[in-house]
């Protein structure tokens, strides 16, 4: 599986440069100087109707945006994160953020909430679709969010890049999904990942744009280096290194 033997179509996006003409004038006027814990797992996709309205209803002027957004948080409670459509308790629960799992986080509302004895403001997460359906905004409260990977889950967790070509990364999911390809275009391969001790299996079920006929499964020794930088080695020689990636302008 060495980068090298990849057949892909990568696509690349590239940023358009603006240009702007200043023409001073030769005349100056001289004196212009949660409830977050999970507690069941039924009702992680709860469409409630009569909470549409919540978010066209929340003042703009509640929400602070700062330097420090968009950041990578990682979900610190072992029941997991609920995520709901509007920061309150009330607000319909529309997915569910695993522990361990990697959350990208936009901007926070200005005053704090404490729940379950914990003090700390609500966050707006990436929208998208959860369970089939699209939201525009998605919110969880911060109290179960840490800015780094929780000590007792599995260190491969998360996003990575090649430490010498990082253009080139992988995501490994708490449920097991793995998504491999490059930045700024389409995911390339998609499939299941599996660790058992220090070995890696790669399950590969889809390739670039489309489902394979049968799936492609790769096997890796895992070496930690630390929790931030990892070595595979795959059974045909391969050797990758990845450092994590803390880069929170790429969506998975």
């Amino acid at each position: 599986m060495g980068t090298n033997d990849k057949n892909i179509k990568y696509g690349k996006i590239i940023p358009a440069v603006l240009l702007a003409l200043i023409i001073f004038s030769s005349c100056i006027n001289k004196n212009t100087g949660e409830e977050t814990i999970i507690n069941d797992n039924k009702d992680y996709f709860i469409e409630d109707e009569q909470n549409s309205a919540e978010e066209s209803n929340l003042n703009n002027n509640d929400f602070s945006q700062s330097m420090d957004f968009p950041r990578v948080m990682y979900v610190n409670s072992p029941e997991g994160l609920r995520i709901r459509k509007a920061p309150s308790l009330d607000s319909a629960k529309i997915g569910i953020y695993l522990y361990g799992g990697r959350v990208i986080v936009y901007k926070q509302n200005d005053v704090p909430a404490t729940i379950d004895g914990l003090t700390e403001y609500w966050y707006q997460t990436s929208h998208g679709y959860f369970e089939g359906k699209y939201y525009d905004s998605a919110w969880v409260f911060g109290g179960y969010l840490s800015e780094d990977l929780p000590l007792d889950v599995p260190v491969i967790f998360g996003l990575w890049e090649e430490e010498n070509n990082n253009s080139i990364i992988y995501y490994f999911s708490p449920d097991n999904n793995y998504q491999e390809g490059l930045k700024e275009s389409e995911w390339f391969n998609i499939g299941k990942w599996e660790l058992n001790g220090d070995k890696l299996t790669l399950v590969t079920e889809s390739g670039p744009y489309e489902k394979l006929h049968s799936p492609e499964i790769e096997e890796a020794k895992i070496f930690i280096l630390n929790r931030n930088n990892i070595q595979l080695k795959f059974s045909d020689g391969t050797q990758v290194n990845l450092v994590r990636s803390e880069d929170p302008y790429i969506s998975y």
